[in-house]
């Protein structure tokens, strides 16, 4: 009998044992399959953000290239302006020179050539004064070149006295009251 109790009680606290470890085993292979899981669940985390960052990067990278093109593009016209109004200037002072030098020579074709190359001039000042006579627009383009009595004297041969007269009276035919610098007013046109 004592064989027998001692046989039921060692299967009876084996049967427990071995119940225990299988509980064991199975919460261990629980761990294993939530780590497990959590791990997996991790990575999948790392790929999606990893690759939502490199959408972004993309697209950002896209929009500094554009970006990047665009400046270029202005620099390009921004230079291309930059030659084409150094070469106005350059004709602007070459058509200068010349209409100096036709001032100078008391060229016929001064006027004309003054005409070329001052347009607005010559048509503001004819819209507002359609009275000037041609000798008046001649004299009204010296002054435009800024020329002093004395340079316009000496280009037209007359003497210094009959300039100042002339501008005296230009100046009462167009009501310019004595105060007000003939050359700034010239400008204005």
């Amino acid at each position: 009998m004592m064989k027998l109790l001692f046989t039921f009680i060692f299967f009876s606290a084996n049967g427990r044992y071995i119940q225990n470890m299988q509980e064991i085993s199975f919460f261990k292979e629980s761990n294993v399959l939530i780590i497990f899981s959590i791990l997996l669940s991790s990575i999948l985390l790392v790929i999606i953000i990893n690759a939502r960052l490199k959408r972004k990067n993309t697209i950002k990278k896209k929009a500094l290239q554009d970006a990047e093109r665009e400046l270029i593009r202005k620099q390009e016209i921004i230079l291309q302006r930059e030659l084409e109004k150094k070469e106005l200037e350059h004709k602007i002072n070459d058509a200068f020179e010349e209409v100096l030098q036709l001032a100078k020579t008391n060229n016929p074709a001064f006027l004309a050539r003054f005409k070329e190359v001052y347009p607005e001039f010559y048509q503001n000042l004819l819209s507002q004064y359609p009275q000037l006579l041609n000798s008046e627009m001649t004299f009204c383009a010296y002054l435009k070149l800024n020329l002093t009595s004395k340079e316009i004297a000496s280009y037209t041969f007359v003497t210094h006295k009959a300039i100042e007269l002339r501008k005296n009276r230009f100046r009462k035919k167009m009501n310019i009251s004595s105060e007000e610098n003939l050359y700034i007013w010239i400008d204005k046109f």
